[in-house]
């Protein structure tokens, strides 16, 4: 009896795009919860203030582009190709956000999120 409330508890998980294992073990009490996306794009950035020396002023500007970077593939690419003016087109926000960085800032941001982020777990997160 005792398994099959379980089941019904994995199957009715309220993240469905949570792994199997992910949802049992929420279901037994072992996870509080799966991370979304958004979640581990803040996780990834406090580890990228924990090791690098910002300009604390631009802090604001460099999230917008961290979790673009992160959350949005075509903004993504857009970063990685240096095509800024059709980053322009597409999100103004994130534009102004990349231009209010100064050119170390921008290299050493993007440098880290190329360098030391997985982007796999972006893709298993709810």
């Amino acid at each position: 009896m005792a398994s099959a409330s379980r089941w019904s508890c994995v199957v009715s998980s309220p993240s469905n795009s949570a792994t199997f294992d992910q949802r049992s073990l929420i279901c037994l009490g072992e996870l509080a919860s799966v991370s979304t996306r958004s979640q581990l794009a803040n996780e990834e950035f406090e580890r990228f203030l924990a090791t690098q020396e910002i300009n604390p002023t631009h802090l604001r500007e460099m999230r917008t582009v961290f979790t673009a970077f992160l959350l949005d593939s075509d903004c993504r690419e857009l970063l990685m190709e240096g095509r800024f003016a059709k980053l322009r087109a597409r999100d103004a926000n994130l534009y102004g956000s990349l231009s209010h960085l100064s050119t170390q800032e921008r290299d050493t941001l993007l440098g880290y999120l190329q360098s030391q982020v997985s982007l796999k777990q972006f893709e298993m997160a709810a």
